[in-house]
C-alpha cells in the first residue's frame, strides 16, 4: 500500500487529526505500507521506486487526500515526466477523498483529476468517497459510474428545510446522512436536535460578539509592524521551510508592504476576535455537571459552528465596509461555499500562524478581556468557542502550512520573539 502523505501525520500527535484517522483506518486494507512524501511534503522518488520494484506486476493500493494528491504528488510526477523520469502505476487502485472544494480554485473537475494522473503515470482505477468526522468509520463510496453509494450502516435523506420533512425523488433540499456505527459519542443524527439547539439560543436572545482593529502596517523581512496608541507592535511570524504551489517559501509578512526608509508604514492590517459568549459556555457547564454529555457536545458543537459562521460574515463586512478594499466582490450562490474574495484571515495558533503565543501580542490590541475572554498561560481562550487572528488583503494572498522549522529558523523565532528555550517550546513544540 502507498499512502499519498507524510510518516509525520500519523507520528507526530501534535498534528493528528482527521487526515491521519483517515490514513490509519484505510491502512488496515494495506500491507508493506510506504508513505510516497516525506516529511518535507516532497516526493519520495527513491522510496517510491523501491516499493514499485518489489511488487512488480503486483496490485498496487493508493490512498489520500484529494488536494495532496493534486498538489504535492501528482504536480511532481508532472515534473518528472519532463524531464524524462515516468513511474508506472498502471496497477495502482486509488482512493481519495478529503473534498474538491480547494481544487475548485484551479477550475480542476473530477474528470480532469483522473485524466492527469492517468497521463503522469498510468493510473486508471481512480475512486473518490465523501466521508466526515462526524460520522467516524461510514464513508460513501464512487463506484465505477462515478456515483457516491451509502453503506449497510449508513444512510441518506434530503429533507424540506422549512419543516425537514422528507423530499421526493428529485426534489431538493437539506441532505442528512445517518450512521449506526459511533458508539463513542451521539454523532449519528444530529440534524434535528442542532436545530433544536439553535432555537432555544435565538430564543433567549444570545448574540455572539466580534471586534476588528483595522492599523497602518508594514513589514520588514518575517516581522510584521502595526500601528496601535502610538505604540509600534512587533508580530514576529514563521517562514514555510518548503516552497509551496508557486515555488517558494511564504510568509504572513510578505502580504504586507514593506516599512518605507523613513519607518513608515504603508499598508493596512485587521487584528480580529469572534466569540460565542458566556450564555454556551454556561450551558456547557452545566451540562456536564448534571452528566448529560449528550448535550454538552452538541452545544459546544454548534457554539464552534455559529464562531465559523459569525467570522466569514464579519470578514465579508470588513471587504466590503469597514475596510472596503472589496465592495464590488462577485458574491453569487456558487461562489459562497469557497474562498472566492481576495484577502485571509489567518487565525492564531493555525498552520499559517503556528505560534499560540501571538495571542499575547494581539491582547494589546483587542483586549479580550474587555469581550469577556479569558486567555490561559498557555494560550488557550475561554469560552472555546472564539477564535482570534489577522486580517489581510493583499491579492495574491493564500493560507499555507509553515511545516516543520529548522533549528536556524527557530532560534532566529525565538530571538525576535524575545523569548527563552524553555518558553518558546512550550508555544512551539522541538521537531
Amino acid at each position: 500500500m502507498m499512502i499519498l502523505d507524510c510518516p509525520s501525520v500519523v507520528k507526530n500527535r501534535a498534528m493528528f487529526s482527521a487526515r491521519g484517522a483517515g490514513i490509519l483506518g484505510f491502512s488496515i486494507f494495506g500491507r508493506d505500507r510506504v508513505y510516497g512524501l516525506d516529511d518535507e511534503m516532497r516526493l519520495d522518488v527513491e522510496g517510491v521506486v523501491s516499493f514499485l520494484e518489489r511488487h512488480k506486476g503486483e496490485r498496487i493500493f493508493l490512498f489520500g487526500f484529494t488536494f495532496m494528491i493534486w498538489q504535492y504528488f501528482y504536480k511532481e510526477l508532472l515534473r518528472l515526466k519532463e524531464r524524462g523520469v515516468r513511474l508506472d502505476l498502471s496497477n495502482g487502485i486509488l482512493i481519495h477523498g478529503g473534498g474538491w472544494k480547494r481544487l475548485e480554485s484551479e477550475a480542476v473537475s473530477r474528470q480532469e483529476f483522473c485524466d492527469r494522473l492517468g497521463e503522469v503515470c498510468g493510473l486508471k482505477e481512480i475512486h473518490d468517497y465523501y466521508g466526515m468526522v462526524e460520522q467516524t468509520g461510514c464513508i460513501y463510496m464512487e463506484c465505477e459510474c462515478g456515483h457516491l453509494h451509502a453503506s449497510i450502516f449508513s444512510d441518506v435523506i434530503v429533507r424540506r428545510p422549512e419543516d425537514f420533512s422528507v423530499c421526493g425523488i428529485g426534489e431538493k433540499g437539506i441532505i442528512q446522512v445517518v450512521s449506526a456505527i459511533p458508539e463513542s459519542y451521539p454523532g449519528h443524527c444530529l440534524l434535528k436536535e442542532a436545530g433544536r439547539m439553535l432555537d432555544e439560543l435565538e430564543r433567549d436572545g444570545v448574540k455572539l460578539s466580534a471586534k476588528v482593529v483595522l492599523l497602518p502596517a508594514g513589514s520588514y523581512d518575517d516581522t510584521i509592524f502595526m500601528e496601535y496608541n502610538g505604540e509600534r507592535i512587533e508580530l514576529p511570524v514563521l517562514r514555510q521551510q518548503r516552497p509551496g504551489p508557486e515555488g517558494d517559501c511564504v510568509a504572513l509578512s510578505d502580504y504586507i508592504c514593506p516599512v518605507g526608509k523613513d519607518g513608515e508604514l504603508k499598508d493596512f492590517a485587521g487584528v480580529f476576535a469572534v466569540t460565542s459568549g458566556p450564555v454556551p459556555a454556561d450551558r456547557i457547564k452545566r451540562y456536564r455537571e448534571e452528566g448529560d454529555d449528550y448535550e454538552a457536545i452538541l452545544m459546544q458543537t454548534v457554539a464552534d459552528r455559529l464562531v465559523e459562521a459569525a467570522t466569514e460574515l464579519m470578514h465579508l463586512v470588513v471587504r466590503r465596509k469597514l475596510w472596503g478594499y472589496a465592495v464590488d466582490e462577485n458574491d453569487n450562490d456558487g461562489n459562497r461555499l469557497r474562498q472566492y474574495y481576495k484577502g485571509i484571515r489567518p487565525a492564531i495558533g493555525y498552520p499559517s500562524l503556528p505560534d499560540q503565543s501571538l495571542i499575547f501580542v494581539t491582547d494589546r490590541i483587542i483586549d479580550y478581556a474587555g469581550m469577556g475572554i479569558t486567555v490561559t498561560e498557555n494560550g488557550a481562550m475561554s469560552p472555546a468557542a472564539s477564535t482570534t487572528g489577522l486580517i489581510l488583503s493583499h491579492p495574491d494572498s493564500r493560507y499555507f502550512v509553515t511545516g516543520d522549522i529548522d533549528l536556524r529558523q527557530r532560534d532566529d523565532y525565538r530571538r525576535r520573539r524575545g523569548m527563552s528555550e524553555d518558553d518558546m517550546a512550550k508555544f512551539l513544540p522541538r521537531g
